[in-house]
């Protein structure tokens, strides 16, 4: 292993393929995450995940990586990848100036952002080495904030250094406004390597009965039977059930519902992953050998070179997990499942480890 890959996440992603097979994330996607993976140093990310696709069809999978508030500072000075085109080295530098202003205490960035996420899309064993970013909010933005769609925004814009359309903006205020009591936006970002560009905004808090409606009162224009359907069939299943909505001058017709546990557990500990992913597997929505596969994801390896502890030491591991489901509901009608999974540096206890 060079000395490159050791120092970014490539290395890190390297020592969980072991636990990838391919029909969980092809060998090409593979090769292109650990591309986006080699992008960032270690220091920038603890914490970082892939987007895979459980269905038969071919899917845009991905690389995520959270940046957390204190590693801004690593962020800050990751070296801008060769040969991008001129937005994509803009976007770069200023999720550096970001960074490096969030990471300074006393900052507003540093009191009111919790975490950033960069996702990297995959396209086969191609990726976008321009990153989507969103923001992680420390709390929710919801209705009775009436100052967070600018909030947000202004957010977002020094993130990106541009502005949002003022359509844009007014459709983000239109989202917020029939948000119900405890329901509230936890993350947003511009999806800026997609065409259309668009802003996402993920909605958490929403008790499973007012999804429908809160989609609908935003101004999403889908098949409110159809999603009616997915939102029981999952409710059923699952606890939390998070939403994920695109937004331009109005509301896109894509309808992201992301399906988890609280609290969340690996599969091995939470009997209802297994019931779910069986309804998926029934449905059509995935494949047996996916399925089969994200179930046995979770587990952890030691990290090497890891010091040698004794009585009451510490031992460096990363820990793999399930993060949540996805379900997408297109324009068309026709609905996908995702796996997010998650890969997360920590430090155990000697006596907790076994492997």
């Amino acid at each position: 292993m060079t000395g490159r890959t050791a120092a970014t996440l490539a290395g890190r992603l390297a020592a969980i393929a072991p636990h990838l097979p391919d029909a969980l994330l092809p060998r090409p996607a593979y090769q292109a995450a650990r591309t986006a993976a080699g992008l960032l140093p270690e220091a920038a990310s603890r914490f970082f995940g892939l987007e895979c696709g459980l269905g038969a069809g071919a899917e845009r999978l991905g690389f995520l990586a959270c940046v957390s508030r204190g590693e801004g500072a690593a962020l800050a000075r990751t070296p801008i990848p060769p040969a991008l085109d001129d937005a994509g080295a803009r976007t770069w530098a200023a999720l550096r100036r970001f960074a490096a202003e969030w990471d300074r205490p006393g900052s507003p960035h540093h009191r009111s952002v919790l975490n950033l996420w960069l996702e990297f899309d995959l396209e086969g064993a191609a990726v976008c080495r321009t990153p989507s970013a969103f923001l992680g909010a420390r709390g929710v933005l919801g209705a009775d904030q009436k100052p967070a769609a600018h909030l947000l925004a202004g957010r977002l814009e020094e993130l990106t250094r541009s502005r949002l359309a003022p359509g844009t903006r007014a459709c983000l205020a239109r989202c917020l406004a029939p948000l119900p009591a405890g329901a509230g936006i936890f993350q947003a970002g511009l999806m800026s390597s997609r065409t259309p560009s668009a802003l996402r905004i993920c909605v958490t808090g929403l008790r499973h009965q007012d999804i429908v409606p809160y989609a609908r009162a935003a101004g999403w224009p889908g098949d409110s039977a159809r999603a009616g359907r997915l939102v029981a069939g999952a409710g059923a299943a699952t606890d939390r059930i998070d939403v994920d909505l695109d937004l331009t001058e109005e509301v896109g017709p894509t309808l992201g519902l992301e399906l988890s546990f609280v609290p969340k557990r690996r599969p091995g500990r939470e009997p209802r992953w297994a019931r779910l992913v069986d309804e998926l597997v029934r449905t059509g929505l995935s494949t047996r050998p996916a399925g089969d596969a994200l179930l046995g994801f979770a587990g952890h390896d030691r990290i090497e070179p890891s010091p040698a502890a004794g009585p009451g030491g510490r031992i460096e591991v990363l820990a793999r997990g399930l993060n949540h489901l996805k379900l997408t509901l297109r324009p068309d009608g026709g609905c996908s499942a995702k796996a997010y999974l998650s890969v997360r540096h920590l430090s155990w206890p000697a006596d907790r480890v076994t492997g």
